[in-house]
């Protein structure tokens, strides 16, 4: 295998942000999209979602989903 082959077989490879994304939409049974926007702070995932990403996370829920404060203007 050549340099340049060893190189596009790491760039094939999905990133560990992408990994992150893959583990939890498996872990919620939910779709990669879905992940993405609780990340962007779109969406919440409801209680007991927030609870399962919270045992796998080892990080309470609190911590992980943080109450907005205050209203939006």
């Amino acid at each position: 295998m050549t340099f340049k082959e060893h190189y596009k077989r790491a760039k094939a490879m999905p990133s560990p942000c992408q990994m992150f994304i893959k583990d939890i939409a498996r872990l919620t049974n939910r779709s990669e999209i879905c992940v993405k926007k609780w990340l962007g702070g779109n969406y919440n995932p409801s209680k007991d979602t927030q609870q399962i990403i919270a045992e796998y996370l080892k990080e309470p829920a609190e911590n992980l989903f943080p109450q907005k404060k205050g209203g939006s203007l």
